[in-house]
Protein backbone atom coordinates (compact mmCIF):
# COMPACT_ATOMS: atom_id res chain seq x y z
CA UNK A 1 0.00 0.00 0.00
CA UNK A 2 1.24 3.45 -1.00
CA UNK A 3 0.41 4.50 2.56
CA UNK A 4 3.42 1.88 3.92
CA UNK A 5 5.74 4.41 2.04
CA UNK A 6 5.36 6.50 5.21
CA UNK A 7 6.00 4.16 7.55
CA UNK A 8 9.29 2.35 7.09
CA UNK A 9 9.37 0.47 10.02
CA UNK A 10 6.50 -1.81 9.58
CA UNK A 11 6.34 -5.07 7.63
CA UNK A 12 6.32 -4.71 3.86
CA UNK A 13 5.90 -8.46 3.04
CA UNK A 14 2.66 -8.66 2.90
CA UNK A 15 0.94 -10.64 -0.53
CA UNK A 16 4.95 -11.23 -1.73
CA UNK A 17 5.06 -14.63 -3.89
CA UNK A 18 8.92 -14.38 -4.33
CA UNK A 19 12.12 -12.55 -5.06
CA UNK A 20 11.26 -10.51 -1.38
CA UNK A 21 13.40 -9.61 1.77
CA UNK A 22 12.97 -7.93 4.86
CA UNK A 23 15.12 -7.56 7.85
CA UNK A 24 14.85 -5.19 11.14
CA UNK A 25 18.61 -4.27 12.51
CA UNK A 26 19.04 -4.33 16.22
CA UNK A 27 22.40 -3.21 17.61
CA UNK A 28 23.02 -3.06 21.35
CA UNK A 29 25.88 -2.12 23.21
CA UNK A 30 26.35 -2.70 26.82
CA UNK A 31 28.15 0.06 28.84
CA UNK A 32 31.80 -1.01 29.26
CA UNK A 33 31.55 -1.25 25.35
CA UNK A 34 33.26 -4.19 25.58
CA UNK A 35 29.94 -6.62 24.61
CA UNK A 36 28.26 -5.65 21.36
CA UNK A 37 25.40 -7.43 20.03
CA UNK A 38 23.41 -7.58 16.77
CA UNK A 39 19.98 -9.23 16.19
CA UNK A 40 18.45 -9.31 12.70
CA UNK A 41 14.57 -10.49 12.94
CA UNK A 42 13.57 -11.11 9.02
CA UNK A 43 12.18 -12.90 5.95
CA UNK A 44 13.65 -14.58 2.87
CA UNK A 45 10.38 -15.00 -0.08
CA UNK A 46 11.39 -17.43 -2.92
CA UNK A 47 8.88 -18.44 -5.83
CA UNK A 48 10.50 -21.62 -4.28
CA UNK A 49 7.97 -22.23 -1.35
CA UNK A 50 10.54 -24.38 0.01
CA UNK A 51 12.59 -21.96 0.48
CA UNK A 52 10.70 -19.41 1.52
CA UNK A 53 11.02 -19.08 5.33
CA UNK A 54 11.77 -16.68 8.25
CA UNK A 55 14.70 -16.11 10.39
CA UNK A 56 16.83 -14.39 13.39
CA UNK A 57 20.18 -13.82 12.91
CA UNK A 58 22.30 -13.50 16.20
CA UNK A 59 25.74 -12.01 15.84
CA UNK A 60 27.92 -11.60 18.99
CA UNK A 61 31.06 -9.49 18.48
CA UNK A 62 32.81 -10.67 21.61
CA UNK A 63 32.53 -14.32 20.50
CA UNK A 64 33.05 -13.76 16.74
CA UNK A 65 30.01 -15.72 16.15
CA UNK A 66 27.17 -15.16 13.94
CA UNK A 67 23.82 -18.10 14.58
CA UNK A 68 21.32 -18.23 11.95
CA UNK A 69 18.00 -19.57 13.32
CA UNK A 70 15.57 -20.47 10.69
CA UNK A 71 11.63 -20.93 11.22
CA UNK A 72 8.57 -21.40 8.72
CA UNK A 73 7.42 -18.91 7.36
CA UNK A 74 3.84 -19.09 9.44
CA UNK A 75 5.86 -18.18 12.39
CA UNK A 76 6.01 -15.29 11.05
CA UNK A 77 3.57 -12.63 12.84
CA UNK A 78 3.32 -8.84 12.12
CA UNK A 79 0.90 -6.12 12.94
CA UNK A 80 -0.72 -4.09 10.22
CA UNK A 81 -0.24 -0.75 11.57
CA UNK A 82 2.95 -0.26 13.61
CA UNK A 83 6.05 -2.45 14.42
CA UNK A 84 4.89 -5.73 15.86
CA UNK A 85 6.60 -8.79 14.97
CA UNK A 86 6.66 -12.52 16.29
CA UNK A 87 8.57 -14.99 15.15
CA UNK A 88 8.61 -18.32 16.75
CA UNK A 89 8.69 -17.80 20.65
CA UNK A 90 10.67 -14.28 19.92
CA UNK A 91 9.06 -10.77 19.80
CA UNK A 92 10.23 -7.52 18.81
CA UNK A 93 8.93 -3.74 19.12
CA UNK A 94 9.97 -0.57 19.05
CA UNK A 95 9.94 -0.38 22.37
CA UNK A 96 11.36 -4.01 23.35
CA UNK A 97 13.00 -7.00 21.81
CA UNK A 98 12.28 -10.87 23.88
CA UNK A 99 14.60 -13.61 22.47
CA UNK A 100 13.96 -17.19 23.15
CA UNK A 101 16.09 -18.78 21.01
CA UNK A 102 16.82 -22.72 20.72
CA UNK A 103 18.59 -24.38 17.68
CA UNK A 104 20.70 -28.17 19.28
CA UNK A 105 22.88 -26.85 21.70
CA UNK A 106 22.38 -23.13 20.45
CA UNK A 107 20.88 -21.51 22.95
CA UNK A 108 19.89 -17.63 23.25
CA UNK A 109 17.75 -15.53 25.40
CA UNK A 110 17.12 -11.47 26.18
CA UNK A 111 14.79 -9.59 27.51
CA UNK A 112 15.76 -6.07 26.50
CA UNK A 113 13.81 -2.47 27.05
CA UNK A 114 14.46 0.68 24.60
CA UNK A 115 13.70 4.00 25.69
CA UNK A 116 14.98 7.52 24.50
CA UNK A 117 14.40 6.54 21.20
CA UNK A 118 15.26 9.22 18.41
CA UNK A 119 13.48 8.11 15.21
CA UNK A 120 14.92 9.49 11.48
CA UNK A 121 12.08 12.10 11.02
CA UNK A 122 9.33 10.79 8.08
CA UNK A 123 8.10 13.87 6.72
CA UNK A 124 5.19 13.78 3.73
CA UNK A 125 7.87 14.60 1.33
CA UNK A 126 11.02 13.12 2.57
CA UNK A 127 9.73 9.88 4.41
CA UNK A 128 12.91 8.65 5.78
CA UNK A 129 16.36 8.26 5.58
CA UNK A 130 15.83 7.89 1.86
CA UNK A 131 14.30 11.12 1.20
CA UNK A 132 12.19 11.14 -2.51
CA UNK A 133 13.54 7.54 -3.30
CA UNK A 134 11.46 6.14 -1.05
CA UNK A 135 9.05 6.93 -3.51
CA UNK A 136 10.78 4.82 -6.43
CA UNK A 137 8.87 1.77 -7.77
CA UNK A 138 10.71 -1.20 -8.22
CA UNK A 139 14.30 0.27 -6.49
CA UNK A 140 16.10 -3.27 -5.69
CA UNK A 141 16.42 -1.92 -2.08
CA UNK A 142 14.84 0.39 0.65
CA UNK A 143 16.29 0.98 3.66
CA UNK A 144 14.85 2.94 6.64
CA UNK A 145 16.61 4.24 10.13
CA UNK A 146 13.69 3.76 13.11
CA UNK A 147 16.49 4.97 15.60
CA UNK A 148 19.43 6.75 15.24
CA UNK A 149 20.57 6.36 19.32
CA UNK A 150 18.51 5.05 22.07
CA UNK A 151 18.75 3.61 26.10
CA UNK A 152 19.13 0.07 26.57
CA UNK A 153 18.10 -2.00 29.99
CA UNK A 154 18.06 -5.69 30.20
CA UNK A 155 20.07 -8.62 29.67
CA UNK A 156 21.16 -11.31 26.97
CA UNK A 157 22.39 -14.69 27.88
CA UNK A 158 24.00 -16.99 25.59
CA UNK A 159 26.31 -19.80 26.13
CA UNK A 160 25.43 -19.66 29.79
CA UNK A 161 26.56 -16.25 29.98
CA UNK A 162 24.32 -13.31 30.83
CA UNK A 163 25.25 -9.82 30.15
CA UNK A 164 23.98 -7.41 32.06
CA UNK A 165 22.90 -4.30 28.95
CA UNK A 166 21.65 -1.61 31.68
CA UNK A 167 23.50 2.11 30.83
CA UNK A 168 24.17 0.81 27.04
CA UNK A 169 22.54 1.95 23.95
CA UNK A 170 21.31 1.18 21.04
CA UNK A 171 20.55 1.63 17.50
CA UNK A 172 17.69 0.13 15.13
CA UNK A 173 17.18 0.08 11.05
CA UNK A 174 16.19 -1.96 8.21
CA UNK A 175 16.13 -2.92 4.66
CA UNK A 176 13.53 -4.58 2.36
CA UNK A 177 12.97 -5.19 -1.41
CA UNK A 178 13.92 -7.92 -3.98
CA UNK A 179 17.83 -8.30 -2.91
CA UNK A 180 20.89 -6.33 -0.97
CA UNK A 181 22.75 -4.15 -3.52
CA UNK A 182 25.37 -6.22 -5.05
CA UNK A 183 27.92 -3.94 -3.55
CA UNK A 184 28.05 -1.81 -0.76
CA UNK A 185 29.76 -0.19 2.33
CA UNK A 186 27.90 0.92 5.68
CA UNK A 187 29.13 1.65 9.14
CA UNK A 188 27.70 3.73 11.96
CA UNK A 189 28.42 4.23 15.61
CA UNK A 190 26.71 6.15 18.47
CA UNK A 191 29.64 5.75 20.58
CA UNK A 192 31.75 9.02 21.34
CA UNK A 193 33.36 11.32 24.19
CA UNK A 194 29.59 13.73 24.33
CA UNK A 195 26.38 11.32 24.49
CA UNK A 196 23.84 12.37 21.89
CA UNK A 197 25.99 11.70 18.85
CA UNK A 198 25.37 9.19 16.08
CA UNK A 199 27.02 8.81 12.50
CA UNK A 200 26.06 6.62 9.75
CA UNK A 201 27.22 6.32 6.54
CA UNK A 202 26.92 4.33 3.17
CA UNK A 203 27.79 3.61 -0.19
CA UNK A 204 26.89 1.26 -2.39
CA UNK A 205 25.85 0.09 -6.21
CA UNK A 206 22.19 0.64 -7.13
CA UNK A 207 20.84 -0.96 -10.39
CA UNK A 208 19.10 1.91 -12.54
CA UNK A 209 17.24 1.71 -15.78
CA UNK A 210 19.31 -1.13 -16.75
CA UNK A 211 22.06 0.61 -15.77
CA UNK A 212 24.03 1.56 -12.29
CA UNK A 213 24.74 4.28 -10.31
CA UNK A 214 27.01 4.80 -6.89
CA UNK A 215 24.29 5.83 -3.96
CA UNK A 216 26.02 7.47 -0.51
CA UNK A 217 24.64 9.07 1.92
CA UNK A 218 26.61 9.90 5.25
CA UNK A 219 24.47 10.84 8.43
CA UNK A 220 25.20 12.89 11.39
CA UNK A 221 22.12 12.99 14.37
CA UNK A 222 22.70 15.02 17.60
CA UNK A 223 20.35 15.26 20.76
CA UNK A 224 20.95 16.90 23.85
Amino acid sequence: MMLDTWKPEIFHGRRKKEDFFEGWYFKMVDCSEKNAYAVIPGVSISGNPLKSHAFIMFLDARAQRMRYFKYPLDDLKAGDRKFELIIGKSSFSIDEMRLNLEQGRDLVKARISFKDMYPWPVKLLSPGVMGWYAFVPGMECYHGILSMDHAIEGFVEADGIRTDLKGGRGYIEKDWGVSMPSSWIWMQTNHFDREGISLTGSIAKIPWLGNYFTGSRPNLFTHQ
